[in-house]
């Protein structure tokens, strides 16, 4: 797998008021304690010493194994324009974790929009310039599940190798045939 900061930038068009405060709620910070989970601007006061067992985006509190974060592992903005109404633009400046993207469009595509297939494209970028290390790929995301396409896989499942020979046996050249 090639490793690297992953970027993307998409835009979820045409939300509904519903859909808004639906993403509003699920971008919002929480902290998960044992007797239930909580905003963190809405702590009970006796909770407030305690360190909770999870602190990250309310979409990932009930991921088993989710990494905590202090913020989101994207940047999320509400935009809203005359000529495609209100949307959300989502997108990575610093590199992030797109099954966390997944998991909040697959979220969203199940409650809101079950027939609707979305398709992300990412970029994969090394910190430093590495050869073979560039590539991306494409979450694709419906009420049913979350796929994850990369270059390599694509690669991989779309071409094969010939080896040539001049009819006596040797092998001259070899030809990439893409499927």
């Amino acid at each position: 797998m090639i490793e690297g900061r992953v970027l993307f930038s998409e835009l979820i068009r045409s939300l509904s008021p519903e859909e808004v405060e639906w993403f509003k709620e699920q971008l919002q910070p929480v902290c998960v304690y044992d007797e239930g989970t909580y905003a963190t601007d809405d702590i009970p006061p006796h909770l407030s010493t305690v360190r909770p067992n999870w602190v990250g985006p309310r979409f990932l509190s009930d991921v088993t194994g989710a990494p905590r974060f202090d913020d989101l592992p994207f940047t999320a903005v509400f935009v809203d324009s005359e000529k495609i109404g209100k949307h959300l633009w989502l997108y990575s400046t610093t590199g992030t974790s797109v099954q966390s993207l997944g998991i909040l469009l697959g979220k969203f595509v199940m409650k809101f929009r079950p027939d609707t297939v979305l398709k992300i494209s990412f970029a994969i970028v090394p910190e430093q310039p590495v050869f073979g290390a560039y590539g991306g790929g494409v979450l694709i995301i419906t009420s049913s599940r979350v796929g994850i396409i990369t270059t390599e896989h694509i690669i991989a499942g779309s071409m094969h190798i010939i080896s040539d020979d001049d009819g006596n046996g040797n092998k001259d050249r070899d030809r990439i045939i893409l499927n």
